[in-house]
């Protein structure tokens, strides 16, 4: 199976288009020709087989032109395997008054024929990918010595791949293609190397034993750059993120290719961002003090500016983190360690704008540091290293840290909103505890107790008791209503972060997280987030009007329910409020117009205290209005505008 060298005693079949009279047929792939990415081998155009998972081909039958294997003769394909979606398993079929005629290459996974026999022959282990090979069978092997050929498929499992040239070969050796005796390797970057977005890897590689004309350093299937002299190193300059297959390819004085064993590289935006955020906690650790003084008021906003600025960093570093997760086979642990950072700087946060002691605040700093270095290391090496390990111990950073979940709920109330200016308890079992600490407060005004310190909707609260299963604490008067974050940050390792229902109208539109366009988190009843009709084909009654759920918060906990009559029952027997009648939504068009939405339902979404839906009904005003920017109006008060794409 050599990587080929040119056409010989070649009877081709396929070259750039079907032979005549051919019924092409699409299946899953569809019949897709190009002369681009890869360059076609001998074909003027070659056709391919897309990404797809699991199996999937496309085929032809009826050729009128027709191909019969005489004997001795063998009948090929060229074949380049995409070298970023690998397939598991390749198959060619042949019909002969039949489709029983196949050979495969790779995994036996595609369950057709019987094994061992003419209708499921296997050829061996996949051929390497990232350039043209010749695939070739004897036609005896597969039954098709002497038969009429009318149709051929091309079948893979899993993964991408190209076709260029097929037919049959009166070559009946099985000697290969001359081949470079050039042994080429790639010697930087080593395998599974992951480098952040803006760097510049070097590449470097070596030649030997033969006449080197040329050496290419190749990206995928693309040439990054042309040696002809040792030694061989080129700047790969500024990559964009994604994951590459990294070669090096000679060329000898005859003519010849030799292709180096392929590395995977890594290009990673999440990796610049955790970079980005140490270096945004180190600086602010040296801007507090570690002493037990409280900072002046003078410098309140500054610092919490600054610690404000390093929580958009982790929010980012999490964004890109979940756009590349599947880069990381650690990407579990990361997702913790991210997360850890992220509420330890909320809390920071909250510490600074009560002017707590510097000392609370640099505890929570150090162990952001230490769990981006283990989101670091698990990045570039895919283990902690023994000197972050360390390093994190000394601070009281968990490399095993779970992020609990307790429950929140008002103290001395049987209802399930925080009421401000009043008081509230966290609780969780002892086998989750919250603090390995017990400790009461000795006055009002306490914001870091037994080193515990809890942040709701980002205000750090005073603390009346702490114990590793109940926390006491005052609520803020003026805490706005609605869903708010909860966040638990303790000096000896301890985070918990839940949601609490806060009492009070603040209606607010959750948007997509990164969305440069604060696009809505609006569904329709497929779960779509964008590209909405105003009509659903199929829907039941108001003329198919289409339906949309905005997810929001703030309504429940501040109306009061004036109209039972439309309240919902669910098949549980719990009673869901609607307060649609207090409800208005507007959606404005880019040319100003505004349509007022129906509304059905406006409450609790019954799956968590404080998450509020409300659901309307699109109207055929907005039939291709495109963007439309979609702002929430109750009981008077107006929210954050949102937007969504109408088609």
């Amino acid at each position: 199976m050599p990587t080929p060298s040119g056409p010989t005693a070649d009877t081709v079949w396929i070259n750039g288009s079907l032979p005549a009279g051919a019924v092409a047929t699409a299946d899953s792939d569809g019949w897709s020709w190009t002369s681009t990415n890869p360059a076609p081998f001998a074909a003027p155009m070659t056709h391919r087989s897309p990404v797809l998972a699991g199996q999937h081909q496309h085929y032809f039958s009826q050729a009128t032109a027709t191909i019969t294997p005489a004997v001795g003769e063998r009948l090929f394909a060229y074949v380049y395997i995409d070298s970023t979606n690998i397939p598991s398993e390749i198959m060619l079929q042949w019909n002969s008054s039949g489709w029983e005629h196949r050979a495969f290459w790779g995994s036996n996974l595609l369950a057709m024929g019987t094994t061992g026999t003419a209708s499921r022959l296997s050829m061996g282990s996949m051929p390497p990918a990232g350039q043209w090979v010749r695939l070739e069978v004897a036609a005896s092997d597969v039954g098709l010595e002497g038969k009429t050929i009318t149709g051929m498929a091309f079948t893979l499992y899993g993964g991408a791949a190209s076709w260029d040239r097929a037919g049959k070969s009166s070559l009946v050796s099985s000697t290969p293609s001359p081949t470079s005796s050039v042994i080429v390797k790639l010697t930087s970057p080593s395998t599974s190397t992951t480098y952040s977005v803006g760097t510049s890897p070097t590449l470097t590689a070596s030649a030997s034993n033969g006449v080197v004309t040329k050496l290419n350093f190749n990206a995928n299937s693309t040439v990054l750059g042309t040696l002809t002299t040792s030694p061989y190193s080129m700047v790969w300059s500024n990559p964009v993120a994604g994951t590459y297959t990294v070669t090096a390819s000679t060329t000898d004085d005859k003519g010849l290719v030799a292709t180096s064993s392929p590395v995977t590289v890594k290009i990673s935006k999440a990796l610049k961002s955790v970079r980005n955020g140490k270096t945004s906690t180190s600086t602010l650790e040296s801007s507090f003090t570690s002493s037990n003084a409280t900072f002046s008021q003078s410098s309140v906003s500054a610092k919490t500016t600054d610690v404000d600025a390093l929580i958009t960093v982790l929010d980012q570093a999490y964004f890109d983190f979940s756009a590349e997760r599947s880069m990381f086979s650690t990407a579990s642990d990361i997702d913790r360690y991210l997360f850890a950072a992220l509420f330890l700087a909320k809390s920071s946060s909250g510490l600074a704008k009560q002017q707590s002691p510097g000392s609370g605040i640099v505890d929570r700093l150090n162990k952001i540091d230490a769990y981006l270095s283990f989101c670091e290391d698990l990045m570039v090496d895919g283990a902690v290293s023994n000197q972050s390990l360390n390093a994190g111990n000394k601070v009281n950073a968990r490399v095993n840290v779970s992020i609990n979940q307790p429950d929140v709920l008002p103290l001395g109330s049987t209802g399930l909103n925080l009421i401000q200016n009043s008081t509230a308890a966290l609780s969780c079992a002892a086998s989750s505890p919250m603090t390995s600490v017990t400790d009461v407060a000795a006055s009002s005004g306490v914001y870091e107790l037994g080193g515990v310190s809890v942040t709701v909707g980002g205000t750090a609260v005073s603390l009346i008791s702490v114990s590793p299963t109940v926390i006491s604490f005052n609520v803020p008067a003026d805490l706005p209503g609605g869903l708010a974050d909860v966040v638990v940050t303790t000096r000896d390792g301890y985070i918990v972060h839940t949601t609490a229902s806060v009492s009070g109208l603040n209606p607010m539109i959750f948007v997509q997280q990164g969305d440069a366009n604060s696009s809505g988190a609006i569904l329709n009843s497929f779960a779509a987030l964008t590209g909405f009709s105003p009509f659903t084909a199929g829907w039941f009654g108001d003329a198919g009007n289409s339906r949309l759920t905005i997810l929001a918060s703030g309504i429940s906990t501040g109306l009061a329910n004036t109209n039972v009559t439309n309240d919902v029952f669910l098949t549980n027997g719990k009673l869901l409020e609607n307060y649609a009648e207090s409800v208005t939504v507007e959606a404005r068009t880019t040319g100003g117009k505004v349509i007022s939405l129906p509304v059905e339902f406006a409450g609790s979404t019954s799956m968590q205290r404080g998450l509020d839906q409300v659901t309307v009904r699109l109207t055929s005003e907005l039939v291709g209005a495109g963007n439309v920017q979609i702002t929430i109006v109750a009981g008077g008060r107006r929210s954050n505008t949102a937007a969504i794409l109408v088609n």
